[in-house]
């Protein structure tokens, strides 16, 4: 009796805690979020109409970043990012240019790239962690999960793949739940998504729309990239496409295989016209 007592008492406080996570979690949205959130939308009109906005837009910059570098995991790129603001030789014209493209993707980008990046992810994201740091905790800024290998999942056979070579295995979905449940606990938004291929991994799509806050860099080889994906992730926000390459067609085909390029090709002009913003990695070699 006693121990079922116990039991039910445990069940009602974790609904307890979790009720007023959530309440907590409702009251920072409306308080600092979506404050904050509307004095960025306006500002955007500013940065994009005006070169008072491109004088604005340096100042926030510098000393939002400048106050971000007491965070421990954000300062060596912070103290970079800073340094290219103050160099007058480079000036702030690229670091505006991707400001400005970023403002220009999709809807659900922007308003991903606002409220959760910078106000999540650079803000709050980082005061949770250096609470937990002055505990004696270290805490990432981003995490990268293998969701499987690419004898589990890839449809390619690329010359010198560093994950080939091991075991036909997957994570398993409550797994990849559970990790990306803690890691917004901990303050980490920011995850890499490796495999094999993600986009072979069953219910990718389900794990990512959980999860609207993260920001989610998916490392790809672009052939599963067709139209409705692109459409689907535009939706979505959160994720960015990593394109692989190893060069122009020539060597990406070389190690990637026959006709892959103009694959590659084709799925960032699906995503240049869907404004889905997505990058390229690429494999640097003596040649």
């Amino acid at each position: 009796f006693l121990k079922q007592k116990f039991i039910t008492l445990t069940i009602k406080s974790l609904s307890i805690i979790n009720k007023g996570a959530q309440m907590k979690a409702k009251l920072v949205e409306f308080i600092l979020i979506a404050p904050l959130y509307a004095v960025l939308r306006f500002m955007k009109l500013i940065f994009l109409s005006s070169n008072i906005g491109v004088r604005l837009h340096n100042f926030i910059y510098y000393w939002s970043f400048r106050a971000l570098t007491a965070d421990s995991q954000h300062s060596h790129m912070m103290e970079r990012l800073i340094a290219r603001l103050k160099d007058a030789s480079v000036g702030c014209k690229g670091i505006i240019s991707w400001q400005r493209r970023i403002y220009e993707s999709c809807p659900a980008a922007v308003q991903h790239a606002l409220r959760n990046v910078f106000l999540r992810r650079f803000i709050i994201g980082s005061h949770r962690r250096r609470k937990l740091e002055r505990q004696g905790h270290t805490v990432p800024h981003v995490i990268m999960l293998s969701l499987n290998t690419p004898e589990a999942g890839c449809d390619l056979e690329c010359k010198g793949c560093y994950a080939f070579g091991h075991e036909n295995t997957t994570m398993s979905p409550e797994l990849v739940r559970k990790v990306l449940t803690e890691q917004e606990a901990l303050g980490i938004y920011h995850v890499i998504l490796l495999g094999g291929e993600p986009l072979l991994y069953k219910g990718i799509m389900e794990i990512v729309s959980s999860y609207p806050h993260t920001s989610f860099y998916m490392a790809t080889n672009a052939i599963n990239l067709t139209r409705e994906v692109v459409q689907r992730l535009a939706e979505l926000g959160n994720v960015c496409p990593m394109i692989s390459l190893e060069g122009f067609e020539q060597t990406t085909d070389a190690v990637r295989g026959k006709a892959v390029f103009m694959q590659v090709l084709t799925a960032m002009r699906l995503c240049q016209e869907s404004k889905l913003p997505f990058t390229v990695t690429v494999t640097v070699t003596k040649q």
